[in-house]
């Protein structure tokens, strides 16, 4: 069954794409939506991964997974900022226009492209291979940088296990070891997994880390930093008294009648007047 698309009152007012764009078979269906929901809006208007999933009334991976699809095929570029103690921040995402990777005869011009034939034998479909490039990404995000051989293999597998496709399944990767980087409860870096065991039981799905208690050694710790600060405060004020009080004494002015000022009789009686 076709589906034609009709005439409608608002054709003078709609959001603009290339015929190329909306036709890239590299991109999925969500995919194609997301773009078009982007460029729906004005020229620098910012959209946040969650007002994007509340929108669609979706999930947060589900608009990670377009996001790393439309980032590998040249449609989003991304910019890692970093915070003043040089911490993966929030990644930035701004829409670009692809300047080659379309396949020249990939879009049908008129009619509907004519089925190839194939031969009757089954075949097993293969799942397009995550991208090496995109695991540097991944270990340059997880904060304990432990065994990277095993993690390669433990990412490839991963990947075998993930039903999407390469793009989602690296949106995700990333973005889990991001999460998992910039929480706020990450434990000492002894007690962080190994990126393998992450990547073997699919980390990214993982929850926050609870909020952490202070043990007594750190409550203990954490009191003999701020009298220490408060010694070398109390310290810095004590030099800086006795620096003033043993300061020479600023010269009494000379009046007119060339004495001190404190001392003439005629100053202090116009004075009094």
């Amino acid at each position: 069954m076709p589906i034609i698309r009709g005439a409608h009152d608002f054709d003078e007012s709609f959001t603009r794409m290339p015929n190329r764009w909306v036709r890239d078979q590299r991109l999925s269906l969500k995919a194609i939506g997301l773009l078009a929901q982007l460029h729906s809006h004005s020229v620098g208007w910012r959209l946040s991964l969650r007002s994007l999933a509340e929108a669609n009334a979706c999930g947060l991976d589900l608009i990670r997974g377009a996001i790393a699809e439309l980032e590998a095929a040249g449609y989003l570029k991304r910019e890692q900022s970093r915070t003043e103690d040089n911490r993966f921040a929030e990644s930035i995402w701004t829409t670009v226009d692809p300047s080659s990777g379309f396949p020249s005869s990939a879009f049908p011009s008129s009619e509907n492209p004519t089925p190839k034939k194939n031969n009757n034998k089954k075949t097993k479909e293969k799942k397009d291979i995550p991208s090496l490039e995109r695991f540097e990404d991944f270990w340059k995000t997880y904060p304990r940088k432990v065994g990277k051989n095993s993690a390669i293999k433990a990412y490839e597998a991963a990947r075998g296990r993930y039903e999407g496709s390469a793009g989602d399944f690296e949106g995700l990767v990333i973005s889990g070891a991001l999460r998992l980087a910039q929480d706020p409860n990450i434990p000492d870096l002894q007690y962080v997994p190994y990126p393998a065991t992450w990547l073997n039981r699919d980390g990214w799905n993982d929850d926050p880390y609870p909020e952490r208690k202070l043990t007594p050694e750190e409550i203990a710790e954490r009191a003999q930093v701020q009298r220490d600060l408060k010694r070398e405060r109390d310290r810095a004020n004590t030099i800086k008294i006795i620096a003033e009080s043993n300061a020479e004494p600023a010269p009494v002015p000379i009046c007119e009648h060339n004495e001190k000022i404190v001392y003439c009789k005629k100053c202090l009686k116009k004075k009094a007047k």
